[in-house]
């Protein structure tokens, strides 16, 4: 008897769940793919610094099939900025992450996904916005990078293929930002 009631228990537990998952809301922790060209001087220090600048942090809100949204966040927006530059600067040659040299901030302006149906086509228009402020002994850098990709589909994207796509965008979005030649010369110069 116990164990019937253990039993129904767990059951009655995962038809719970099963119930949430069905909603197919994201939490993406994202790790973009950035490749860089050139090289800094190992010996200069860099603080990144993040903001999100975004109204509304949910970067989509998709329409269910039980009439209800499931919605597409970033998991850790500062996050992700902070450590996707690390590992760009990391490969361009900095090493040393404090204060005392150049202030890196970057500004999350923008992350979108809209869908929309025509035809017997799910569309997906994506949209990323990002500008990189670089300063240092009163003078500074800023650069403005957006990216905007269109996707079509037979249905509406998986989850797998929603978050494949976005992390695309965000990774193009930042490769333009950390191949910034006016970006590179204003670090290499000061």
């Amino acid at each position: 008897m116990h164990t019937l009631k253990a039993l129904s228990l767990t059951l009655i537990a995962l038809f719970s769940i099963q119930g949430c998952v069905s909603l197919n809301s994201q939490a993406l922790d994202l790790h973009p793919e950035i490749h860089t060209q050139a090289k800094l001087p190992s010996d200069i220090r860099v603080e990144i610094k993040t903001k999100d600048l975004r109204a509304n942090k949910i970067i989509a809100s998709i329409p269910g099939k039980d009439g209800k949204n499931a919605e597409i966040v970033l998991k850790d927006t500062h996050a992700m900025l902070e450590h996707s530059a690390e590992h760009a600067l990391e490969d361009m040659g900095v090493r040393r992450f404090y204060s005392g040299g150049f202030v890196m901030t970057l500004n999350l302006k923008k992350l979108d996904y809209q869908l929309s149906k025509q035809n017997l086509r799910t569309n997906v228009d994506l949209e990323m916005k990002l500008s990189i402020k670089v300063s240092k002994n009163g003078e500074d850098y800023t650069g403005n990078y957006a990216t905007h990709n269109k996707h079509s589909y037979v249905k509406t994207p998986s989850d797998a293929e929603s978050e494949k796509i976005i992390t695309q965008l965000v990774s193009a979005t930042m490769n333009r930002a950390f191949n910034d030649i006016a970006l590179i010369h204003f670090m290499k110069s000061n």
